[in-house]
């Protein structure tokens, strides 16, 4: 048995164990279903399944045969070690939180959404007026490049609207834990998603539909565990819920499907969910550049924990795009903290990490306040995208946000600015 192979089962044996015991959605459950997936899929890769696969010949690991079932390890670690100190602890909803508070905070906001959905609109009408539409790989490519470079009133156009963005992700957030704990309202969801995702649409990627699945129904499963009613989708909305679902990760291969149909590329239904998987291939590439085990990279910053330009990080960037056919954009958290930390120091800092988040969270669902609710949002968003990149930098500002939201708080969710009832 492979390595990847067996730190796939690993990771996934543990979230379904996990869950069993404490019915909670933890940082945990997200990264171990993930990483857990993507192992498998590598695993199958190697073994000789999907040779149809643009990057098939590549998918040769040496340095991270043994550093991913490491790696496994530690993060199984630092996660146990987190539920052995926090295990006795009960988890519920604060008095406070409750369903007239949610749907007056959803009511009095709900503008937001309809701002943003106009946002989006104009995004997408700036990129077709700069450069046109030839097919959707190349509008995705031109989309990307092009937002780098915008000035002028377009780029405070952009700028603001990646603001209105971040206030978005929370209050799909927040519908979502709101429908979890109580009851869906297919109405509100439909207004939300579609008001949700033009400004993700926009860079023609397929993002928007992680973050749907991500910020509604990763919210709507914290409600529904939380609630502590025996099903976590009643059999009223099952059918549905599951047809959304399914329509959605379909999605995600028809759009790569889309792409390649345009271009006359070869390749199979299933190919279109590998690039989860380069994440993986990228880190592999990054220890081949830099020695595996060497610790001699003259780091200017701190790139898994600091804003910043990170030399040796862009130097294996230019590598990349001269040598491989890889895409410029997919990374992991690895390939971050490898660079910043080296070889085995990288497995005890990912440890570390593992065992905070985890211990963040299990304080976040104990009497759940709806500031808790919005840093445990972030806790797993940073597991949820560290098979894409390095999501603990990725999402400082997002982190700046809670804080305002928790500094602010009373004033833009107290009772007296929502008009709520001081009755319980």
């Amino acid at each position: 048995m492979d390595n990847f192979l067996l730190s796939g089962l690993g990771l996934l044996t543990y979230a379904v164990i996990s869950f069993k015991i404490r019915r909670l959605i933890l940082p945990s459950s997200i990264f171990c279903v993930l990483w857990g997936i993507a192992c498998v899929f590598i695993s199958l890769i190697i073994s000789g399944y999907w040779t149809s696969m643009a990057l098939y010949k590549r998918y040769v690991f040496v340095w991270m045969n043994d550093y991913i079932l490491y790696f496994t390890i530690m993060s199984i670690l630092g996660f146990s070690f987190s539920n052995f100190f926090f295990h006795k602890r009960r988890f519920g909803f604060s008095s406070n939180l409750n369903e007239s508070l949610l749907s007056a905070i959803i009511h009095k906001y709900r503008p937001i959404m309809y701002v943003n959905f106009c946002m989006g609109i104009i995004r997408i009408i700036i990129f077709l007026s700069i450069f046109g539409w030839n097919d959707m790989g190349d509008y995705r490519v031109n989309a990307e490049a092009t937002m780098k470079n915008l000035n002028g009133i377009y780029g405070l156009i952009f700028r603001i609207s990646n603001y209105i963005l971040l206030l978005s992700n929370f209050y799909v957030c927040i519908v979502g834990l709101k429908h979890g704990a109580y009851k869906i309202n297919y109405k509100e969801m439909a207004v939300t998603l579609i008001c949700f995702v033009p400004v993700l649409m926009s860079t023609g990627g397929r993002l928007w539909i992680l973050y749907i699945i991500l910020y509604y129904f990763g919210s709507y499963l914290i409600g529904a565990c939380l609630s502590k009613r025996r099903s976590l989708i009643p059999k009223r909305d099952f059918k549905k819920v599951g047809a959304i679902l399914s329509c959605l990760i379909l999605s995600i291969a028809v759009l790569g499907e889309l792409r390649q149909a345009e271009k006359n590329d070869d390749g199979q239904f299933y190919d279109k969910f590998s690039y989860v998987t380069e994440g993986m291939l990228c880190s592999e590439y990054c220890m081949k550049y830099y020695g595996g085990y060497r610790r001699d990279i003259n780091n200017n910053i701190l790139s898994t924990f600091q804003r910043g330009v990170s030399i040796p990080y862009l130097k294996f960037r230019r590598h990349l795009a001269q040598k491989t056919n890889m895409s410029s954009i997919i990374n992991s958290i690895i390939v971050f903290l490898y660079i910043d930390f080296g070889y085995y120091e990288s497995l005890f800092v990912w440890f570390l990490i593992c065992f905070i988040c985890e211990s963040v969270a299990f304080g976040c669902l104990n009497k759940m306040t709806l500031n808790k609710f919005f840093c445990l949002v972030v806790v797993l968003k940073i597991f949820y995208e560290s098979i894409l990149d390095n999501s603990v930098v990725g999402n400082i500002p997002t982190i700046e946000l809670v804080i305002l939201f928790a500094i602010f708080g009373p004033l833009l969710f107290g009772k007296k600015t929502l008009k709520l009832s001081s009755s319980r």
